[in-house]
């Protein structure tokens, strides 16, 4: 809050990344990445089909988090505060849905996957960022060294490829016109 965004991107402080009410946030943050297979393992054992979106997005970033948590890595920080804002939302509207209210909330569901947009083209932003940064302040003695290459590589790989899948599932979902079923049952495209 009292810092800039430059060294909140480049700076990391191990003993508030470790320790502390911060450090525990973070902690918590890195283990809800294993829970979060439950939905994906409740799916396999329905016998339904687990979408590529899915598994990609919760096997990579499971990966990236114990990473960037292992290695130290500041861009943590933003991932996490951005998840964690997704994800209250996105696990309120599913719980709703699986106690019964899923006509209530099917209205938001729209909503929600905006806000999965938004927060992957924000996390796109920053990644961008921290890595101009890190070219820019190369030759500087702190030279940006908040978030190791590695992590900063693999944050910016899983942000475009969500960005990406997120944004086609919306366009799919949302805004492709569907076929309209005729009276014999069989789909015909919208002009």
């Amino acid at each position: 809050m009292d810092k800039s965004l430059h060294y909140t991107l480049c700076h990391l402080d191990k003993n508030d990344f470790y320790k502390g009410t911060f450090g525990f946030s973070i902690g918590l943050y890195v283990l809800s990445k294993g829970p979060e297979f439950t939905d994906t393992f409740f799916m396999l054992l329905s016998g339904k089909e687990v979408p590529f979106i899915q598994w990609f997005h919760h096997v990579t970033t499971f990966l990236y988090c114990w990473h960037a948590y292992s290695v130290g890595s500041s861009a943590l920080n933003f991932a996490a505060s951005l998840n964690y804002s997704v994800h209250v939302i996105m696990y309120l509207y599913f719980t709703l849905a699986e106690a019964g209210l899923k006509s209530v909330v099917k209205r938001f569901s729209m909503l929600i996957t905006t806000t999965q947009l938004i927060q992957f083209i924000y996390g796109s932003f920053l990644t961008f960022k921290l890595i101009y940064h890190k070219f820019a302040d190369r030759n500087l003695p702190d030279n940006c060294s908040g978030t190791p290459w590695d992590a900063a590589n693999i944050q910016l790989f899983i942000v475009l490829a969500n960005l990406y899948m997120f944004t086609k599932f919306f366009y799919n979902a949302y805004i492709k016109k569907k076929p309209a079923k005729t009276a014999s049952g069989t789909k015909e495209k919208k002009n």
